[in-house]
């Protein structure tokens, strides 16, 4: 592992604890892989559904990328009941779209940005939990 790697993965490490500390559960990171442009990508979830009422439970990517002000970062969430992703559209299915408002250097928050509808079905592999 070179030192980028490492620093790489000590910044994932990093936002997906300060993520599972604004979401108030954990985050369990699935895998990680760096992009062509500098940044990541990562598919995170929450625990799996217990088997007993809504059986509620969200799988998401985690990603950076590049852009003019230095670096973006978000968490998409996608949300499912019963193995089958919920949309708060009816026309649309749609994810929770969560930022990361700061720097790898100097740290920052994750904000809440609400509910996105995912009209060009971006994330339609996301039709069901464990896809």
């Amino acid at each position: 592992m070179t030192k980028g790697t490492s620093a790489r993965s000590e910044w994932i490490s990093q936002l997906i604890h300060e993520l599972s500390d604004f979401l108030g559960e954990p985050v369990e990171l699935i895998d990680e892989s760096d992009t062509d442009e500098g940044g990541f990508s990562c598919f995170i979830r929450s625990s799996p559904p217990r088997r007993n009422g809504f059986e509620l439970c969200w799988e998401g990517i985690l990603g950076m990328a590049p852009d003019d002000e230095g670096e973006h970062v978000s968490a998409s969430l996608f949300l499912y009941s019963r193995g089958v992703r919920v949309s708060a559209f009816e026309e649309f299915s749609s994810y929770l779209e969560i930022a990361y408002k700061g720097s790898e250097k100097k740290g920052g928050e994750w904000v809440d940005l609400g509910w996105i509808k995912d009209e060009w079905d971006e994330f339609a592999a996301y039709s069901h939990y464990g896809c």
